[in-house]
Order: structure tokens, then C-alpha cells, then sequence
């Protein structure tokens, strides 16, 4: 696949899959977990929602980089040499600002999560993007740089 045509598969993986991988730094340890979470048509921000209990929402407050891996594999053998895996770097951020559009829309995308999203417990997080780094067919390397 060219530089091209990964990149515009890329954008549609990061629009259309619902879920990634978020690691998030604490003072001693690296953490990962799932998110669902809702990507802008332009791929410059990302969000999700969780709990203020959560071991990720403490060490966003301490240290807002985080990255995140979204890809498109099916856990078969062949993803290795066929599945397109994205890492999102960027900074995460609780956001309290334009809540309502931007809640509606995950809502749309996640409707199970309307609950959750709902909760007093709950905040919206924002990840502005800085760069994405694809990776496809085993060893082949693009970036888009935001």
C-alpha cells in the first residue's frame, strides 16, 4: 500500500473503529486499558469518558500525554502482515466546555455508554492529537503529523 492510500485507510480506521487502547503514565508504572471513545471528522481530537475513580483519570491529572493504539485486526494469524495498527500521541484533557454536541455524538456512537457518559462519576476527556504513526503490513511506517 503507498504512503497515500495508507494514510486515507488510516483516517477511516481511526473514524470508524469504536474501540482503542489508551496507555497513561503514573509516577512509577505505565498503564493501559480499553476506551471507547469518538474521533473529530478532521482526526485532531479524540474523546472518551470515564470514571474520576479510575486509575487512568489519576495519572491524566499528573501527566496529560498519553498515546493510543487503534487498529483494525481480526486475531487471525494473517494480521500480522494484513492488519493496519495506529498509534495516536498526543495530550488528554478533561473538557467542560461545548459538553452537549460533543456528548450527543459519542452517545451516537457508543449508545450503551449513555449511562455511563450520564453519570456524576463520569468526565468527558479530550486528546488533542499530535501525530499519528501507522504502521501496515508488518514493517511498513507512515506518519501524519497534525
Amino acid at each position: 500500500m503507498d504512503e497515500k492510500n495508507s494514510k486515507i485507510n488510516a483516517v477511516n480506521i481511526i473514524k470508524n473503529q469504536k474501540y482503542a487502547v489508551i496507555a497513561t503514565q503514573g509516577l512509577d508504572e505505565l498503564y493501559t486499558t480499553l476506551i471507547a471513545y469518538y474521533s473529530t471528522d478532521d482526526i485532531k481530537n479524540i474523546y472518551f469518558v470515564t470514571s474520576k475513580r479510575s486509575k487512568k483519570y489519576r495519572y491524566l491529572l499528573n501527566n496529560p500525554n498519553v498515546s493510543l493504539l487503534i487498529d483494525d485486526r481480526k486475531n487471525k494469524s494473517s494480521d500480522i502482515l494484513n492488519a493496519t495498527a495506529i498509534t495516536a500521541i498526543g495530550q488528554a484533557f478533561e473538557i467542560k466546555y461545548n459538553l452537549s454536541k460533543i456528548i450527543n455524538l459519542y452517545i451516537n456512537k457508543h449508545p450503551k455508554l449513555k449511562k455511563f457518559i450520564e453519570s456524576p462519576e463520569s468526565v468527558l476527556i479530550e486528546i488533542k492529537v499530535d501525530k499519528y504513526i501507522i504502521v501496515n503490513n508488518f514493517q511498513n511506517k507512515n506518519i501524519i503529523n497534525l
